[in-house]
């Protein structure tokens, strides 16, 4: 029998087992056998086994077909091997057979794997086996599970909300949408519909969002699309302070995407808000009084929205005119000042010299200002106009001026210089400073006389920076005392001012009579040409002086002169005489003809001497004269003095000398 045998509750028969497989079992041959049968002796089971078996492997090799039937499932199927008993199906997810490895034997020729990870690629391969033996593996093949993909998400807003869209997704059959506010705690919209658009609103305008949505089929879902999507902004205004008057403020903005109106509010003097007040236009106007300061903010508003508000766009009234005067008047500044003005921020003053141009404008937050200038007598005008915080300003004030203070003159040293009989007369700054302030001018008068101060002569610009001009005045003689004053005042000439009149006290000048030392006596002598055991001689001297009228008496004498003894005249007969010429200071006081007999008759005896016209033989020199002398006009004097002798007949020949003689300095 081909039933297999096991006890002897069976029956009484040859059992031949074969090898398991259908093959085998419908007649064909078997890779092996047993035969069994029930042992009569002790009715055990007795088995023979066929003395060959047959490898299933010649029987040939499974070719596998495999294929993805779901997200966690893949079918499997493969040709059947003739005597195969099962079949042993590997799995794995690489090639090679090493990594999650699973093995199933099973019966039949196909067979659906389950419990497999979604989108996952899976490697089989199968062989037959029967009785202990193996066919080959079959193949390679691979499968990849179903994936369930996140959407492909794509958006669009409004002002308060956000539609988002995808496309399908294979496989899906629903879809949930989230949002949040925080990208952490999320919010369902749509919950598992198969609609591919979600709309979330009453959203708050120009804010950001988190939208995602995931694909869902038989319990699996994908991982979440997320998008980040902000609604449209309800924009915020800009406001801009336009024209400013002494009553209003003006303000304008632009248009604001999306918005359908505009709400404004403002407050004077960072008082309270008021408003706010609702407009379709782009402009609103504010009126106060007394400068005062308007803020003013925006914001724009659309169905149930409206933006945040603006920042703050201040303007201020403008504020009235200053009304200025000055106070302190010093030397080399003036102080204006002027009361504060209600919404003035600062103060803008210009400033001009003596009428001239103005300056360019100056700041500054105080109600009061020095003007300054370095030269006294200046003309100084201001004039002032407030500002307000915008930088726009009232008109300006009327100007208000006068002009610096003015030191008188400085003098304090008198000066006399004088070149006889004439004094000159000033007075001066010992310190050597100036008279006059700098930039200004000296005027000045004087009254002199001798004996007695005479009347003042008038006022002109006089004078250097450290004295004023020299006055001349003649005191006639020596001795005599000059007495003299000045008047002055220091004069801006620009502006006209002037200081007060200084007078200087009596000042007197004595002019005495110099010492004067008489030049000493002079003497020029010359030999004869043909004598020079004589020679010519003249002697001179200042003998008087007279200092006023600056002249000099001077007195000379000319005369021969024996240089040796016991000499005498060749010729004692002749009467021929000398012709001689003496000269002082340029001009000839004598001149003529005489004769000499006296060392014709007797030796020579060494200094003696003779007149030049003397024929009686006397010895004494008196051949004299005497001469005045005009000094330059400075006092001093320089002459020239000459004398020359020529003697006719006897053999003495000619001769003459000269001097240059300096006269006492009168100065």
């Amino acid at each position: 029998n081909c039933s297999d045998l096991t006890d002897i509750s069976q029956g009484d028969y040859y059992a031949y087992v074969g090898d398991g497989s259908l093959n085998c079992q419908s007649g064909n041959a078997c890779l092996a056998f047993t035969l069994k049968y029930i042992d009569e002796a002790d009715g055990t089971v007795k088995t023979i086994e066929s003395r060959n078996m047959t490898d299933i492997a010649t029987s040939g090799t499974p070719a596998i077909t495999v294929g993805a039937t779901g997200f966690s499932t893949v079918s499997a199927s493969w040709t059947t091997i003739s005597n195969a008993t099962a079949y042993t199906l590997q799995r794995a997810t690489d090639s090679n057979f090493t990594q999650n490895l699973v093995e199933d034997e099973i019966t039949g020729s196909s067979t659906t794997v389950s419990g497999l990870t979604m989108n996952t690629a899976y490697y089989f391969r199968v062989r037959a086996t029967s009785v202990g033996t193996f066919s080959n593996w079959s193949s390679t093949k691979n499968a990849t599970t179903w994936n369930l993909a996140a959407p492909s998400l794509s958006s669009s807003s409004t002002i308060t909300g956000i539609t988002t869209s995808w496309s399908t997704v294979t496989h899906a059959t629903a879809y949930t949408t989230q949002y949040s506010t925080n990208n952490s705690t999320w919010t369902t919209v749509c919950a598992s519909t198969t609609a591919t658009t979600c709309t979330r609103s009453s959203l708050t305008p120009g804010t950001t969002y988190y939208m995602r949505v995931r694909s869902e089929a038989s319990g699996v879902q994908s991982s979440w699309a997320t998008r980040t999507v902000a609604t449209q902004p309800l924009g915020v205004p800009s406001p801009t302070r336009g024209t400013e008057t002494t009553t209003t403020v003006a303000f304008t903005w632009s248009s604001v995407a999306n918005a359908t109106g505009y709400q404004y509010q403002y407050r004077v003097n960072s008082g309270a808000w008021v408003g706010p007040t609702s407009t379709t236009g782009n402009s609103a106007t504010i009126t106060s009084s007394n400068g005062a300061r308007i803020d003013l903010q925006v914001r724009s508003t659309a169905s149930s929205a409206s933006s945040a508000w603006s920042s703050v766009s201040t303007g201020y009234l403008i504020p009235a005119t200053p009304s200025v005067s000055y106070g302190s008047v010093t030397t080399s500044s003036i102080t204006f000042s002027w009361g504060a003005i209600t919404g003035a921020s600062s103060y803008q003053y210009q400033t001009r010299s003596n009428s001239g141009s103005w300056s360019s404008a100056s700041s500054q937050t105080g109600t009061s200002k020095a003007v300054t200038s370095s030269t006294q007598g200046t003309k100084l005008d201001i004039q002032v106009r407030s500002v307000n915080g915008s930088g726009n300003a009232s008109a300006w004030s009327s100007v208000s001026g006068t002009t610096l203070s003015m030191d008188g003159p400085a003098w304090n040293a008198w000066g006399h210089s004088y070149s006889y009989p004439n004094i000159v007369t000033w007075v001066k700054n010992s310190g050597g400073s100036s008279l006059c302030p700098s930039g200004t001018v000296i005027y000045a008068r004087y009254a002199g006389g001798v004996g007695a101060v005479g009347s003042y002569g008038s006022y002109s610009a006089n004078g250097s920076s450290s004295e004023t001009t020299h006055w001349t005045e003649s005191v006639s003689s020596y001795d005599n005392t000059l007495y003299s004053q000045i008047q002055g005042y220091c004069r801006n000439n620009t502006s006209g001012a002037q200081s007060s009149v200084v007078t200087t006290g009596v000042n007197t000048t004595k002019v005495p009579k110099p010492s004067v030392s008489l030049s000493g006596k002079s003497y020029c002598t010359s030999p004869y040409a043909s004598r020079p055991a004589f020679s010519i001689a003249m002697e001179f001297q200042e003998t008087s002086y007279n200092l006023d009228a600056n002249t000099s008496v001077v007195t000379w004498w000319a005369f021969r002169k024996a240089e040796q003894n016991g000499w005498k005249t060749y010729n004692e007969y002749q009467t021929a005489g000398s012709s001689y010429n003496v000269v002082v200071d340029g001009a000839s006081v004598k001149s003529g003809m005489s004769a000499s007999g006296r060392w014709r008759y007797n030796s020579s005896v060494a200094g003696q001497t003779e007149a030049l016209y003397n024929r009686s033989g006397s010895t004494t020199a008196n051949f004299s004269g005497s001469r005045t002398i005009t000094h330059n006009s400075n006092g001093t004097k320089s002459i020239n003095l000459s004398v020359s002798d020529h003697m006719v007949e006897v053999p003495f020949g000619s001769a003459s000398c000269s001097k240059t003689y300096a006269l006492s300095d009168l100065r």
